[in-house]
Order: C-alpha cells, then structure tokens, then sequence
C-alpha cells in the first residue's frame, strides 16, 4: 500500500510541477501553482518517512559481574 501511494505523489509531484511551470509563465497565479506544488512534495515525503518508522531491535543481554 505504501509504494502505491509513494508512486501516487511522485505523480503529483510531477503534475503539479507542471501546473507551477504554467504558473512561471503567467497563464495561472502564481500562488495558486505554489500551493499543490508544496502540498504534493510534502505528502510525498511524509509518506517516504513514514515507512518502517519503528524497527525494534533486540535488546542485548546485560552480563553482571
């Protein structure tokens, strides 16, 4: 499930890149392209950081001298 929405935001990624490139050109506002640009990046990397967050490791066996 986490790589199906990984590959999800690296697509919204790229389409709103797209969008901000359009907005760089002054078809669309600016700050309306910045928005889906930033909200994408951050789903993505939320979504990347997200994964095996918590890996235990095994505690060590403490020796008593």
């Amino acid at each position: 499930m986490n790589k199906i929405l990984l590959a999800i935001g690296v697509l919204l990624i790229f389409a709103s890149f797209c969008f901000y490139l359009l907005g760089l050109m002054r078809i669309f506002p600016f700050f309306y392209t910045a928005i889906p640009l930033f909200l994408s990046i951050f789903f993505t990397v939320q979504i990347w950081n997200n994964r095996n967050r918590f890996r235990m490791r095994p505690r060590r066996k403490s020796s008593q001298h």
